[in-house]
C-alpha cells in the first residue's frame, strides 16, 4: 500500500463487550491494520451487550495501543438498541456517530450493525464503504435463518417467526429502507461462496466478493490425541445438545464441551449420567490451542446455516480435523479441505467418531490436510493482504466517494 489509510470499523459488539466470533474477528482485523501502520478506530455499542448478555460475562480482551475504540452508551440505556431494532436507524446515538464519522476516514467498514445503527447507519459518513456479513442479518430479522428457532428457514414467514421467538417486529423490513441504504456500500464481503450466492439471489444492490475469515497462527504440537472437543456458545442453534445421544452410544469415547450459554444447566445435568462427557465452561482464547491440538477432532453440530465459523479455522490451524453438520457452508469446507467429515444423523455422528477414534492412519492424514488448508487460505497475512488489495482496487475504480 502506497501510504497509510484511515479506517473506521463499526460493529454492534466488540471485546470485551461481545459474545461470539464475529466480534473477535473485527478486533483481530483492527489489530492487523494497526500493525500494518494504518490509523484504526472502532465504534461499538455497549448498551446492546448489556441488553442481550443474559448473565454472560465479558470475554477476554487484549487492547491494542494504536487502536482507538469508541464505546457508545446512551442515557436511554436498553431503549437505545430497541429503537434501532424497531426503526432501522441510530436514533439514540445519532449525534455521537455523526461526530466520529466526520473525522475524515478513507475506509468505513461495517460489520454487524444490527443494533448500533441498523441500515440507516450505512448512509452516514463519506468514505469508501465496505460491509462484511458475518451472518444473515441482511436477509433475516433473527440473523440465523432458523425458522421458529428450531429448523432451517426455507420459506419466509418473518413476522410470525419473530413473534414466536419473542422478538419485536421490524416494520422497516417491509419498506425500501434496506435496499436504499445498501446502495451506499461500495463492496459487500462474505467469508464464503454460500453467503455471496445468497446475497445475489436476494437481488440486493452492490458488488459482492468472497474474503475468507482468518485466525492467528498459534500452532501447538501434541504427542498423543485423545477424545473430541466442542467449542462454542451453548445455545440450541449450535446443536451441542444433539451430541449427547451420540456419546451415550459411545461410552468409551470422551467429549469435552467448552463454552457458555443458556444450555449450560441442561448440559451440566446431562453430564451426571454421561461420565464420558465433560463440561468445562468458558476458557480464555489462550487456553484453547493446546486443547484443540490434543483432540482427535473438533465437532461443529450446528442446526443453522453457518458461513465460516472461526472454530473450524482454529481447529485446522492446530492440525485437528472437524466433524460437521450438513448446514450452510460446513459440508463444502469439510470436503474441500479433505480434513472434515459430514454427519446428517445421529448414526452418521456415531460412525464418523468411531472411525476417527480407531483409524490412526486416517486421523494422521486428515490432520495433515487440516494444517495445509489453513496455511493456504486462512492465515492473517493472506487475509490482510487480500483485504488491502481489494480496497486499493476499489479506490482505483471509484471516480468519486461523495454520495449525493
Amino acid at each position: 500500500m502506497k501510504s497509510p489509510r484511515r479506517f473506521c470499523l463499526i460493529t454492534t459488539f466488540y471485546p470485551p463487550y461481545a459474545f461470539g466470533g464475529d466480534a473477535i474477528l473485527v478486533q483481530q482485523l483492527a489489530h492487523l491494520l494497526a500493525d500494518e501502520g494504518h490509523h484504526v478506530e472502532v465504534v461499538h455499542c455497549r448498551d446492546s451487550f448489556d441488553v442481550l448478555r443474559r448473565g454472560s460475562g465479558k470475554i477476554a480482551h487484549k487492547p491494542h495501543p494504536k487502536v482507538l475504540v469508541h464505546t457508545l452508551g446512551s442515557p436511554l440505556g436498553p431503549l437505545s438498541p430497541f429503537l434501532t431494532h424497531a426503526t432501522g436507524r441510530p436514533l439514540a446515538n445519532l449525534g455521537r456517530l455523526k461526530k466520529i464519522l466526520e473525522q475524515g476516514f478513507d475506509v468505513i467498514h461495517y460489520h454487524n450493525v444490527s443494533l448500533i445503527g441498523g441500515p440507516g447507519l450505512l448512509q452516514m459518513g463519506e468514505a469508501l464503504k465496505l460491509y462484511t456479513s458475518h451472518e444473515y442479518w441482511l436477509h433475516c430479522p433473527t440473523h440465523l435463518l432458523l425458522k421458529w428457532g428450531r429448523e432451517p428457514c426455507r420459506t419466509k414467514d418473518c413476522a410470525r417467526c419473530c413473534l414466536s421467538q419473542s422478538r419485536p417486529p421490524q416494520l422497516w423490513r417491509y419498506t425500501s429502507l434496506l435496499e436504499k441504504c445498501c446502495r451506499h456500500i461500495d463492496l459487500f464481503l462474505y467469508p464464503t461462496e454460500f453467503g455471496r450466492k445468497m446475497h445475489e439471489d436476494a437481488a440486493l444492490p452492490g458488488p459482492v466478493e468472497v474474503l475468507p475469515n482468518f485466525v492467528p497462527d498459534r500452532h501447538q504440537t501434541s504427542d498423543e490425541r485423545d477424545g473430541f472437543l466442542y467449542v462454542g456458545r451453548l445455545e440450541d442453534e449450535k446443536g451441542v445438545k444433539d451430541l449427547l445421544p451420540v456419546f451415550a452410544r459411545l461410552p468409551e469415547v470422551h467429549l469435552t464441551i467448552i463454552g457458555k450459554g443458556t444450555l449450560a444447566p441442561t448440559l451440566t445435568q446431562a453430564c451426571e449420567s454421561l461420565p464420558n462427557v465433560e463440561l468445562m465452561g468458558y476458557l480464555s482464547p489462550d487456553e484453547l490451542p493446546q486443547l484443540m491440538a490434543n483432540s482427535k477432532a473438533v465437532l461443529v453440530p450446528s442446526k443453522c446455516y453457518e458461513l465460516l465459523p472461526l472454530v473450524i479455522l482454529e481447529s485446522f490451524c492446530q492440525s485437528t480435523p472437524v466433524v460437521v453438520s450438513a448446514m450452510g457452508e460446513l459440508p463444502r469446507i469439510a470436503q474441500e479441505s479433505g480434513a472434515g467429515m459430514v454427519a446428517r444423523t445421529t448414526q452418521d455422528w456415531v460412525e464418523a467418531l468411531s472411525l476417527l477414534n480407531n483409524d490412526t492412519d486416517l486421523l494422521a492424514s486428515m490432520s495433515r490436510r487440516a494444517r495445509e488448508y489453513y496455511l493456504r487460505h486462512n492465515t492473517p497475512e493472506i487475509h490482510v493482504q487480500t483485504y488491502l488489495t481489494m480496497i486499493e482496487e476499489r479506490f482505483t475504480q471509484t471516480a468519486t466517494l461523495r454520495r449525493t
